[in-house]
């Protein structure tokens, strides 16, 4: 998942997290991180385990796939990902070798 993808995740935590009033230490002691990291999770700066995504659902009383981003907002990130995908020329032929696969197919 690119940073985007990290974006969308905390974004989600973000707003969970206040509608259920609730602040970033109160979140941070449940799942044992600092309010920092959760800081960090939220503005999409630091990757968040499975684990604890799971934790936070079980938290907050939701559905692990409410704090994943839906296809729509995977579709939407697209170009983010394609734009870091071209700094590494071969993971950029293989990609073009399955698009036109899946084309063809």
């Amino acid at each position: 998942m690119d940073q985007t993808l990290y974006k969308i995740v905390g974004d989600k935590i973000r707003k969970i997290r206040n509608d259920k009033g609730l602040s970033q230490v109160d979140l941070a002691k449940h799942i044992d991180h600092t309010s920092a990291s959760i800081s960090n999770i939220e503005n999409g700066e630091q990757r968040i385990q499975l684990a604890d995504l799971y934790k936070l659902a079980e938290f907050f009383e939701v559905e692990l796939s409410s704090l994943l981003p839906s296809l729509q907002e995977l579709k939407a990130s697209m170009p983010s990902i394609d734009k870091e995908i071209k700094k590494y020329p071969e993971a950029q032929a293989l990609i073009d070798s399955l698009r036109k696969t899946m084309k063809e197919g």
